[in-house]
């Protein structure tokens, strides 16, 4: 039986000068790509909304909005071998049924029906203060302290 080789700093170095060399994208230029792609789509979500809900009914656009992304990420799991390796029976079906109902209908729903009648921008900043608000019910309710670094983080994320 053969042994495999170590991959150690020298072979990660000599593999980014190779794809350097070859004009392949670095993996710092990908992350910041990635970056970008999630800003823009994720940023264009609430204006997706408001042009869509002027054709479509609200909660019925939104439900067909997530039925093709979970249709798109069912494939990809079952493409890869995930759907085979984790089973899921009754059970898991059930709660995401349920959390899949209670996003779509006390989250995503909300927000779609509030675009109706508040501007997509309010909307969107509105949606933004989640993070605000579970450091604050954390706080308040549970009366936890919170870490020098998530008050830095929500800082930084509503800065």
């Amino acid at each position: 039986m053969a042994t495999a080789r170590k991959f150690g700093p020298a072979d990660v170095a000599q593999s980014l000068q190779r794809r350097a060399r070859a004009g392949a994208a670095t993996p710092a230029a990908r992350i910041w790509l990635a970056l970008g792609t999630v800003y823009l789509l994720w940023g264009s979500t609430y204006l997706g909304i408001k042009f869509a809900i002027d054709t479509i009914p609200p909660l019925l656009m939104g439900s067909l909005r997530f039925l093709v992304a979970g249709g798109v990420l069912y494939a990809l799991a079952a493409r890869g071998g995930g759907v085979a390796r984790d089973r899921v029976g009754a059970t898991q079906w059930g709660a995401a049924l349920l959390i899949g109902a209670a996003l779509l209908v006390g989250g995503n729903g909300g927000v779609i029906l509030a675009e109706q009648y508040a501007p997509t921008g309010v909307v969107a900043l509105l949606v933004a203060t989640a993070p605000l608000w579970m450091a604050i019910i954390d706080r308040v309710i549970f009366g936890r302290r919170l870490p020098p670094l998530v008050i830095v983080g929500l800082v930084v994320g509503f800065g």
